[in-house]
């Protein structure tokens, strides 16, 4: 088998398993959301809804907020702003409102860092947490303390209840989340592996082909370090024109691609030229085709 149908029947494998690992991946973040949702909808169970909670708070909203905690929030001051209206075709003036934050219900999740006995479970605490204002004197700094009172009354009334519930939860939705992800990892693994037998095919070959001359493709150009302060760049072609004793070292010729000024015509052209480069090392040229951010690949000339 050729050097050549050896690359291409190992990037076709991978990009069979890339096809493959974005479906995966698409039903892992599915079974995720599934599972962020599941808790964030336990934990609203408790609180929504005005049954139990009086208040003259209005369009009470309950969203997650950082990790599994509940942001409430509530309908704020008025404002117009000009919308296009497509039936219209015309700027008309709408009234919306902005939404003022009420308190948040905050799940404590287990950490060894802060010390917390080790029970198996997920969750370990639930509170609240509100701010300061100085509105001292509005109606919404009113209600919003009640209300804020009275979930807080929630929490301390039926905190074992809530944990038990979100701990049940996170442990079913854990387990298909886990599942979901020990496939993509699976097939992760595969692509790194394939991976691994290309870098390397191609470093064994590099010289090889360094040796016959390659030719980059698509529009990426090399640069190789002469020495440790120049260098020639631009390089769309190169050939090894003799090796050192010691194989630390060769001679290339090079195919350099730019623009240089015409005589004849009195202008900057895009040209391409040869040039010779001495003694340049082995590690360099490496550096310059192989273990670059350009992914550069080549053919042999």
């Amino acid at each position: 088998m050729s050097n050549k149908l050896i690359f291409e029947t190992l990037q076709a494998k991978e990009s069979k398993l890339q096809a493959k690992l974005e479906k995966l991946d698409k039903k892992y973040r599915l079974v995720r959301d599934a599972k962020s949702k599941a808790l964030s909808d336990t934990l609203r169970s408790y609180f929504e809804g005005t049954e139990g909670i009086e208040t003259n708070l209005v369009d009470l909203r309950y969203e997650s907020s950082y990790g599994s905690s509940m942001e409430i929030t509530a309908q704020g001051n008025s404002y117009e702003k000009e919308i296009w209206n497509e039936d219209k075709q015309d700027y008309v003036v709408e009234t919306r409102y902005r939404r003022n934050e009420v308190c948040t219900v905050k799940l404590k999740e287990f950490s060894k860092w802060d010390n917390d006995e080790d029970t198996g479970d997920h969750f370990v605490d639930l509170g609240i947490s509100t701010y300061s204002s100085s509105d001292n004197y509005s109606e919404f700094t009113l209600d919003r303390m009640l209300f804020t009172g009275q979930v807080a009354m929630i929490i301390k009334d039926f905190k074992d209840d809530i944990l038990a519930d979100m701990n049940k939860v996170y442990k079913q939705q854990t387990k298909l989340t886990d599942k979901s992800w020990d496939k993509v990892a699976v097939v992760k693994d595969q692509i790194q592996e394939i991976e691994d037998q290309r870098s390397k095919f191609k470093q064994d070959i590099f010289i090889e082909d360094l040796k016959n001359g390659i030719k980059l493709l698509g529009d990426k150009k090399a640069y190789i370090q002469e020495r440790y302060d120049y260098g020639t760049g631009s390089i769309i072609a190169a050939k090894i024109t003799r090796m050192s004793y010691s194989g630390k070292s060769a001679d290339l010729e090079v195919e350099v691609s730019g623009r240089r000024w015409n005589q004849d015509t009195e202008a900057y052209e895009d040209t391409t030229w040869s040039k010779d480069l001495q003694k340049v090392r082995i590690k360099n040229l490496k550096d310059a085709f192989l273990n670059g951010y350009n992914n550069l690949e080549w053919e042999r000339v």
